[in-house]
Formats: structure tokens, C-alpha cells, sequence
């Protein structure tokens, strides 16, 4: 009579065995995913602490200019929480560049470079166990200090937002950027939250927009500029050499329209008929938007992407918005886009790349990765 009631007694205890089983299978297949797989949400979750508390425990690595010249680098921090802070000795010269870096994020070249400069690269980390050193790895950059001040003050005389960028013709090195207005990046770097959020807001709903690297983040009808791809694309085409007579009338009503281009003021170059040298020399539009018709717009855009145009994957090292060629046109807008006009978009870094080739005999060299020396 034993056996069927310890029976009766085990069905219900399975039940139970196997339902905590199922549990606990669940809670270590959570475990492992959350260890595993979501690990990198959860370090990157601005509510962790933790990791925000860990990002500042360590001294970053500094950001040099190519002469050694300080531009980003830690120092101890006057705060209970946090052991290192970010300075900026440079403030807003180097803003462009170096970005900041902040409890709100990171920017620039902080942001673009920030496994090297926080130590998290495999590369960095393998060093600091070969010599016991803390901390991220110093960053030397291409950027010249002379070229830079020259840039930044030539810049701030007109008084009107631009940017500025200065390339070695030979390596592609960029040894300025510039772009105004700028910001404090030390304005970033408080632990005071509230004084954080004031700043942030402030710069984020300034309508001069000086978080904008008008440099390498925004493009713009690069007008007279683009003549250097029309001028390119006449040479390369076999039909014109430098002494090709062209022909540069006072207007040029453009193909198909009612519309008349006409040069500055309204004068001819020259005689009505110049070199094609001479008629870049002065930069006329009537003929070299005449050029634009003749050669059409595929050898201008072939022309336009050979420089650079089309492409996304430049890097200096932050991202470079893209240079544009509109894909299809007809005869007006192909003159146009000669001149730099119709939806033609260019970075100031792709024009100042497009000069330093002609500097360089036609050799194009782009920034070398990560803008390092």
C-alpha cells in the first residue's frame, strides 16, 4: 500500500523539479546573453555609472601637433567621482580638430580616434602590459601650428563664418583646418551636470552653429573653384592643350533656354577668343560654361570622381561629407555645373585636395589615415 501513494506524491514533485529546471535553464541563458551578447549596449547605456565613471579613471592620451605642441590632454580632476578631466590648451584655434571630449560624448578627432586615445585598442592594451604604463597612447597629428594660427586669424579678420584647409601638395598631409565660428572645447569638460546641460543647449541652439566643422561636415557650391575639374577634363580629352584658343564671348545663352550667362560685369575676355590658359587665369564663364557643353557631363562628372567626387569612404580621421556631381543634367545644367553651379556640392577639404593636385603635376594624394604624421 506504500508504493502507490510515494507514486501518487512523486507526478507533482516532477512537476515542480521540472519546472525549476526550465527556470533556471531561462535565468543562465539570460545570464549568458546579457554577459555575451549585449554586453556593449549595456557599457554604452548613459545611465551605467559604472562606465562613465571608468572612462575617466585612467589619463587619455594626448593629441600633439606635428612639432609636439599640446592640444588635448588629462589632468587630475578636483572631484570626488571622477579622477581625470580633459584640457584643451588651445581652446577654440583647435576646436575643428580635437572635438571634446565630455560626460555628454565625445567629437572630432576624440571621437574618431577614441580606442587609441582611451587605451581600449588591442594594440595600446598589449603595451601596457609589456611596460606596465596606464592610460590611452599619445596621438601625433599633421596639423602645423604656424599654418594653423595663420589660417584661424586670416579667417576670423573677414568677420564671416567659412572654413579653411591647407594641404602638402606632395603627401596630402593637412596641415590646417579651420572652421568658424568655433567653440571652447574646455567648456565641455565640467562634471557639473547642470553647467553641461547650460552649455550644450547653448552652443546646440546657437543659429552660427559653431559644433559645425564647416571643413570636412558640410558641402557647398564650390562656384569658380571647379573651373581647376573643367580645365582637367578639356586637357584630358585630347581636343585642348593650354594655347587652345576659346572662344569667350560677353554672353552665352545657355542650351535649350532663354537664359543668357554673361562673365563678370559684363565684359568679354579678351578679344572674344583667349587661351584656354589665360581664359582660367581670369576665370571667364562664358567660355569655360561653353566648355562644359562640348565636353558634356559625363567627362565632367569621370573628371569630377577621379578627383574625389562620389565617394564616401574619406576619413582625416572624422568621417568627410560626401562631394557631389549631380548624376543627370541637360545641356544648360551641364554648363553650369562647369562654372561649379547646379547642385554641384563640394567639402572645402575636396577643394583644397583638388589644388594640392594640380600643386602636385596631377598627382591627387589624399590625407593619410587618421591625420597622423
Amino acid at each position: 500500500m506504500v508504493a502507490p501513494r510515494a507514486r501518487r506524491i512523486n507526478i507533482p514533485l516532477r512537476h515542480v523539479a521540472l519546472m525549476c529546471g526550465g527556470m533556471l535553464f531561462a535565468l543562465l541563458a539570460n545570464v549568458t546573453y546579457l554577459q555575451a551578447l549585449d554586453s556593449e549596449r549595456l557599457n554604452e547605456d548613459p545611465r551605467n555609472k559604472r562606465t562613465m565613471i571608468a572612462r575617466f579613471e585612467s589619463p587619455r592620451g594626448r593629441i600633439l601637433l606635428h612639432d609636439g605642441t599640446v592640444i588635448a590632454t588629462s589632468r587630475k580632476a578636483r572631484s570626488a567621482t571622477y579622477r581625470y578631466r580633459r584640457v584643451y590648451p588651445g581652446g577654440p584655434l583647435y576646436a575643428a580638430i580635437t572635438g571634446y571630449f565630455s560626460l555628454h560624448g565625445t567629437g572630432g578627432v576624440e571621437q574618431a580616434e577614441e580606442a587609441l586615445l582611451s587605451g581600449n585598442d588591442p594594440r595600446v592594451k598589449v603595451r601596457g602590459l609589456v611596460d606596465g604604463t596606464r592610460g590611452g597612447a599619445t596621438l601625433r597629428l599633421t596639423v602645423d601650428r604656424g599654418a594653423q594660427r595663420a589660417a584661424y586669424d586670416g579667417l576670423r579678420a573677414t568677420g564671416k563664418p567659412g572654413a579653411v584647409v591647407a594641404i602638402d601638395p606632395r603627401t596630402g598631409a593637412i596641415l590646417a583646418m579651420v572652421s568658424l565660428p568655433s567653440y571652447d572645447p574646455n567648456l565641455y569638460t565640467s562634471f557639473d551636470a547642470a553647467k553641461l546641460d547650460r552649455v550644450d543647449k547653448r552652443l546646440h541652439g546657437d543659429p552660427e552653429d559653431p559644433l559645425l566643422n564647416r571643413a570636412i561636415q558640410r558641402n557647398y557650391p564650390p562656384g569658380p573653384t571647379f573651373k581647376i575639374v573643367t580645365g582637367a577634363a578639356a586637357l584630358g580629352s585630347g581636343r585642348y592643350d593650354l594655347g587652345t584658343r576659346v572662344s569667350a564671348p560677353k554672353s552665352f545663352r545657355l542650351p535649350g533656354t532663354g537664359t543668357y550667362l554673361r562673365n563678370l560685369g559684363g565684359a568679354a575676355c579678351g578679344r572674344g577668343t583667349l587661351p584656354l590658359l589665360q581664359a582660367f587665369r581670369l576665370s571667364c564663364d562664358t567660355p569655360f560654361a561653353k566648355l562644359g557643353v562640348d565636353l558634356g557631363q559625363d567627362a565632367l562628372r569621370e573628371q569630377a570622381e577621379a578627383f574625389g567626387f562620389d565617394t564616401d569612404d574619406l576619413q582625416v580621421p572624422m568621417p568627410v561629407a560626401r562631394s557631389v556631381y549631380p548624376p543627370t543634367l541637360d545641356d544648360a545644367q551641364t554648363a553650369m555645373s562647369a562654372l561649379g553651379r547646379s547642385d554641384v556640392r563640394a567639402t572645402p577639404l575636396m577643394i583644397a585636395m583638388i589644388a594640392a593636385a594640380v600643386a602636385n603635376d596631377g598627382s591627387l594624394m589624399r590625407p593619410p589615415p587618421g591625420g597622423r604624421g
